[in-house]
């Protein structure tokens, strides 16, 4: 069959190194949007990792991207607490019982619209958190993850009962 095409498969762009039978062909529309800010986060971990990128990336099938929108407040909102609880007990596992924050989970997750003092509050977090990290990937930042899931607890409106059966599952996890 591919030998009766083969004029017509001679002529498509090729990406380097594939001959004119391969199934490869280079995508450019998939890497529209991709030297912009951008939301990345890995699939398989038990705790949030959600990350602000700027840098040019094409994430493996382990990892995703979120593009456009409040991408600063929705990085708070979703390595927060509350977000990691969710998660623990609503998505589904690998065998081996770790978390798999796969797209859809994420995108069905009820993330409130915030007002603005509280957006600006949070990504303000979210930038520190990441000035902290950025210097040192092991930084401190408990104290800025601390008052951001007290935003977040506040932002989903949250009694005092509620935050404390969340920090108390998130503290038995941590061990």
């Amino acid at each position: 069959y591919l030998t009766t095409h083969r004029n017509t498969l001679e002529r498509r762009s090729l990406s380097a190194g594939h001959e004119w039978y391969a199934l490869q062909r280079p995508r450019p529309a998939l890497r529209t949007g991709m030297s912009e800010l951008k939301l990345y986060w890995s699939q398989i971990t038990n705790v949030p990792q959600f990350a602000l990128v700027r840098e040019e990336i094409l994430p493996d099938t382990k990892g995703f991207v979120m593009l456009g929108g409040p991408l600063r407040y929705l990085c708070g909102v979703l390595n927060s607490s509350l977000v990691a609880w969710w998660m623990r007990n609503n998505a589904t596992t690998t065998p081996y019982g770790t978390i798999q924050w796969k797209s859809h989970t994420i995108e069905a997750l009820p993330v409130p619209m915030p007002n603005e003092p509280h957006q600006r509050q949070l990504e303000s977090l979210v930038e520190e958190a990441t000035r902290v990290r950025s210097k040192d990937a092991t930084g401190d930042v408990d104290d800025v993850q601390h008052e951001m899931d007290s935003l977040v607890y506040d932002l989903y409106g949250l009694t005092e009962e509620e935050v404390a059966v969340v920090e108390d599952a998130m503290a038995h996890q941590r061990g």
